[in-house]
Formats: structure tokens, sequence, C-alpha cells
């Protein structure tokens, strides 16, 4: 991982030092981030009780999506073709959601035919903090005094940390659960990026979209992979 990065940042050196035509980017991004495959859910149960000190959601990898927000530092370089090739560096953090229809009670006794299953209304945000590389390229269209860029990448995000927030309201007894997890978490998620800007001057518009394909589900026949689609604005401070 340390080579890796090292080799980034001489890629990043060599794009600043001998290129007549580059652009540095202030970004910053927000959007929708969730997870999809048949281990991610759209709701789940959160657990409480004597055996379970700590409260935590059995299935965190919602399907919907939470506040989410990206900044981003961006090198490009504009050949005379108006071909593009550079590199990102940002700090996400990332969000996604689901819901609590039950709430499961780990009673210090257990009584024969009685449930400790119980309706309740919540919600659980799984959320994640990474530091992301992007190196991309691209091509950039003129039109007028518009700029519309194309840029096709990978994105490498170094998860920083997991947790889980999770509250639920039980619907009979209005018993109030909380939970404050952390989670196990890839060293890096490892995701295909498009995205396409539309700029005038110094500023600009974006959308992108990030396809995850790094599994984060632990167990083994479950697969729950993050998207990130984002929408952001851009300031060329060079």
């Amino acid at each position: 991982m340390k080579r890796f990065i090292t080799f980034l940042l001489f890629q990043v050196l060599a794009i600043t030092s001998f290129c007549q035509k580059t652009e540095f980017n202030l970004n910053v991004y927000s959007g929708f981030f969730s997870y999809r495959g048949n281990g991610s859910a759209s709701s789940s149960t959160i657990n409480y009780g004597i055996y379970t000190p700590t409260p935590y959601t059995s299935n965190v990898y919602g399907n919907k999506s939470s506040f989410s927000i990206s900044f981003e530092a961006q090198v490009i370089k504009n050949t005379k073709s108006n071909f593009l090739y550079g590199l990102g560096l940002s700090y996400d953090q990332l969000k996604s959601n689901i819901k609590i229809n039950n709430a499961q009670f780990s009673p210090e006794v257990v009584v024969i035919n009685q449930s400790y299953l119980y309706d309740a209304e919540g919600n659980t945000k799984l959320k994640n903090a990474y530091f992301n590389i992007n190196p991309f390229i691209g091509k950039r269209f003129l039109k007028n005094k518009i700029t519309l860029d194309l840029l096709g990448g990978f994105d490498f995000g170094m998860c920083l940390k997991s947790i889980e927030e999770g509250h639920a309201t039980i619907s009979s007894t209005k018993t109030e659960v909380h939970s404050n997890v952390s989670k196990p978490y890839p060293s890096i998620d490892f995701r295909p990026r498009i995205q396409f800007k539309a700029g005038y001057k110094r500023t600009g518009i974006m959308i992108g979209y990030s396809l995850g394909l790094t599994n984060y589900q632990s167990i083994m026949t479950s697969k729950a992979y993050a998207s990130f689609l984002r929408f952001g604005f851009c300031y060329r401070v060079r």
C-alpha cells in the first residue's frame, strides 16, 4: 500500500512539473450512497437485552441512502487534443440507511412459547469514512465558453472506519433502543467511476457514479457492494 501511494504521488509530481496545461480543482460532492446485492436489504432488526449489552443491527447494509459528503483535491492535465488525465485525492463521509421494523430482546431467563420479537420503528445508518484515490482519463469538449468533460477512472477507497448508528422505538412499550457499534470493513473498496462535468470559467457542476466491486458482507453466501451516485460543485484554483 505504501508503494502504491508513493507511486501515485510521483505521478502527481510528474504531471505538475512537466505539463504546461495543468489545472488544480477543489471539488465538493454529496449524493446517494447505498449497498446492492443479496446481502443488502431495505429493513432489518435491532438486537438488545440482558445478553446484548451493546445493541446492534442484524444487517446494517441498507439499500437506501443517507446524507453523504466528499471533499476532493484534483489535478488535471489537458493536452493539445483536449485529452485529459489526472488524479483526485478525497476524504469521504458516506452513509447508507436501513429501516428498522423489529426489535429482538435477549432475556436473562427464556420463557417457552413467549415471543421476544417486537414491532419497532426506526432506522440504522452505516457511516463509513474513506481516504480515496481516483486516477482517471477523459476527453474535453468545447462549446463557446462552456467546457464539457467526460472522465472515467477508478476509486481506491481506503476505509478508515465504519460505524453503525441506529435507533428504534418499540411500538407496544415505547421503549427506545440505540446502537453505536464499530463494524468490520475491507481495507480498500475498489470502484470503477464515471463522471461528467460542465464548466464555465473557474466553476463547474458534476455528476458521477461509482460502482463498488468489493464485498462488505462477512457471510460467505451474502454479497453487499457499495454504490455512490454523486453530485458536485467544482472550483478551479488554477
